[in-house]
């Protein structure tokens, strides 16, 4: 076991922080998601992957301006590839480097912004079982029931991340997809 994860209470600061940077974070992390499924995708494809989920997450950013244009992506491209993350093949596509740094900072990006997409696919779950069912739910008890359930799936090893169950980030999320 590494140093931060002997005791709980390390993780907790860990994630309480990163709440911060993950909003800061939020294209590059969007970027990195795209790259831990496709180690190597075509930069139009990337881009447009990319401003689909950055879209989806724009409510969780502390920053209404947050760039993801065609110029801002391409700041993040090169910035990705100062880091020696990113390389381009000769056929033209994006790939991640193979190196353990490289590694590291996508794992970095990607377990920022995993949380966040994590609530928002259980959100899109949650909403798709209750459409069209003849139930109604008060607001507040469903922020409250999906919480609890967030921390049961984290219990059980079902989510890698408890910062996951944020009612902020929940509530958030079914405001996105109302």
């Amino acid at each position: 076991m590494t140093h931060k994860t002997v005791d709980p209470r390390h993780l907790l600061s860990l994630a309480y922080y990163s709440m911060a940077l993950s909003s800061i974070f939020l294209p590059e992390g969007t970027i990195a998601l795209v790259f831990e499924t496709h180690k190597t995708i075509d930069r139009d494809e990337l881009y447009e992957k990319g401003r689909v989920l950055t879209d989806v997450f724009i409510m969780e950013s502390q920053y209404p301006q947050m760039d993801f244009s065609e110029h801002g992506f391409e700041q993040r491209i090169c910035f990705f590839k100062s880091q020696n993350l990113l390389q381009a093949n000769e056929d033209g596509k994006l790939s991640v480097v193979q190196t353990p740094e490289a590694e590291t900072l996508l794992e970095f990006f990607v377990s920022i912004t995993q949380p966040i997409l994590d609530t928002y696919l259980i959100m899109l779950l949650t909403i798709e079982h209750l459409h069209d069912k003849p139930i109604v739910i008060p607001v507040r008890k469903l922020i409250k029931e999906m919480h609890t359930s967030i921390k049961e799936l984290c219990y059980d090893e079902q989510l890698p991340h408890l910062h996951s169950c944020l009612k902020v980030t929940i509530v958030t999320a079914l405001r996105r997809f109302e």
